[in-house]
C-alpha cells in the first residue's frame, strides 16, 4: 500500500473511532518507509490514536499506556 494510502486509511479509521485499526495502518507506513521524512507524522498519529482511544467510552488501560 503506498505511503499516502496507508496514512489516509489511518486517518479514516481514527474518524470511525477504530483506533487499533488506525494504529495498524500507521505502523504499516513506519514499517515500509522507516527512513522517509514523513515517518514522523504516522509516529505522532499512533500516540494520538492511543490517547483518543483511552479517552473514549471503550476505555482500555493498555491504550493509555501505549499513548505515552
Amino acid at each position: 500500500m503506498p505511503l499516502s494510502a496507508s496514512s489516509t486509511l489511518g486517518l479514516a479509521r481514527e474518524q470511525q473511532r477504530k483506533y487499533t485499526d488506525a494504529v495498524d495502518a500507521y505502523r504499516t507506513v513506519l514499517d515500509n518507509y522507516p527512513a522517509s521524512s514523513v515517518a514522523a507524522t504516522p509516529s505522532n498519529q499512533i500516540g494520538y490514536a492511543w490517547m483518543r482511544s483511552s479517552a473514549s467510552g471503550d476505555y482500555d488501560m493498555g491504550a493509555r499506556q501505549k499513548g505515552r
